[in-house]
């Protein structure tokens, strides 16, 4: 480095795929500060969070579907301020670019891109459009804790074909294609438990069935769930009727939770775990060819193309068409204007309350513990990692 070359953020990345959370190095990042592009912003982060994916891209256990170039950074999520903005952002040209009109200073929260993630870091580059505004009373930790569990949960709700209800919690489902009822598995989780948050107040649905354990019975409940099936001692599949307009699939087992849906009524089933479509791999081909071997590259994708969508039909569709449901698979994408539009007013109104797990300090020691968080899979809600020492938990503007 330089004389005048500025710092390098400290954070946690990978060197390799790791076999352990322990694997997990931290430090000043090996990678150099990189200028802002034309789309871009730098922001200093205050709280980071973990997801399930952080450990599956970083384990390979997805390696067969994105390519991780090495070393690798860490996390997705993330709340922080705006530090650094492209010096045209404001043109006219530039306001096209930056459509919530974001400032340098602003505090921010949102998913980091999956070509620009890194955000368990003490800065990151993200697209000024992954960017949302945060909510004045609501913490730099909950903030964080929104990102990448609340747009899986709102976007896979939008591909299961509901609509936004402006019934003001009447339960009418004129608006929703003639669906009233949802089952949502895992609904004590990071997806899970934004999505009956959001059906019963975005969406309005009457009724809301989901799986939790016995001891997050309760928290289903409060999050607006009308229904809860305690797994360890019940079978959702035998205790819950054949009646469900439409499902959202946390745990990847679509054939299980299509017999609780009505057969031939237009059902639809949205899993976010499980072997993606080719349709959802296409806005990550850039991502899963290697920039070294372009050639083969392609070659490869375009087999795991038809290679995935022919063991989609045999497992999947196949056995569910001739029942008139439809299932699709979703991989989350960031959206800020989603973010603020959506989440910001649900937030400031105490109809959506970002559910937190486990907090963890900005060391080796606290990521490792993150990690292992994540890895278990048993959360309720998000893990954060508290990365600006002497922020307060209920900081507000």
């Amino acid at each position: 480095m330089s004389f005048s070359d500025p710092p390098r953020p400290t954070g946690a990345y990978f060197d390799a795929y790791a076999k352990d959370p322990s694997d997990v190095k931290f430090g000043e990042l090996p990678f150099p500060r990189k200028p802002l592009g034309p789309n871009q912003a730098r922001v200093d982060v205050y709280v980071a969070a973990l997801n399930p994916l952080d450990w599956k891209v970083n384990s390979g256990q997805l390696k067969y579907v994105l390519n991780t170039t090495f070393p690798a950074p860490l996390g997705y999520d993330f709340s922080g301020s705006i530090t650094e903005l492209p010096d045209d952002i404001h043109s006219d040209d530039g306001k096209t670019r930056n459509p919530l009109g974001l400032n340098i200073g602003d505090k921010v929260y949102g998913m980091a891109g999956i070509t620009n993630y890194g955000t368990v870091s003490t800065s990151v580059i993200v697209n000024i459009t992954d960017l949302a505004r945060k909510p004045r009373n609501i913490s730099f930790t909950k903030a964080a804790a929104i990102g990448m569990g609340g747009l899986t949960a709102y976007q896979a709700l939008e591909k299961l074909g509901l609509t936004e209800s402006s019934n003001n919690n009447t339960g009418d489902d004129n608006n929703n294609n003639n669906k009233s009822s949802i089952f949502i598995s895992a609904g004590a989780g990071g997806v899970g438990s934004f999505a009956i948050q959001l059906a019963k107040h975005h969406y309005k649905l009457k009724e809301i069935a989901t799986t939790v354990s016995t001891n997050k019975v309760e928290v289903a409940k409060k999050l607006g769930a009308t229904t809860v099936i305690d797994y360890t001692k019940q079978d959702f599949t035998k205790d819950l009727s054949a009646d469900y307009d439409a499902a959202l699939d946390c745990i990847g087992v679509p054939l299980e939770v299509s017999r609780i849906i009505k057969p031939h009524n237009n059902g639809r089933i949205v899993s976010v775990i499980g072997t993606p479509t080719s349709e959802v791999l296409a806005p990550l081909a850039d991502k899963m060819v290697s920039e070294s071997n372009k050639i083969v590259g392609t070659t490869k994708a375009t087999l795991l193309k038809y290679g995935i969508d022919a063991y989609h039909y045999v497992t999947v569709s196949r056995k569910l068409n001739p029942l008139g449901i439809e299932h699709h698979y979703i991989f989350v994408t960031p959206n800020g204007q989603q973010l603020e539009q959506v989440f910001n007013p649900l937030v400031v109104e105490s109809l959506v309350n970002p559910l937190i797990d486990s907090m963890h300090e900005f060391t080796k020691e606290g990521v490792v513990a993150a990690l292992e968080k994540v890895r278990e899979g048993k959360t309720t809600g998000k893990v954060v990692i508290r990365v600006l020492r002497n922020l307060a938990e209920d900081i507000d503007d």
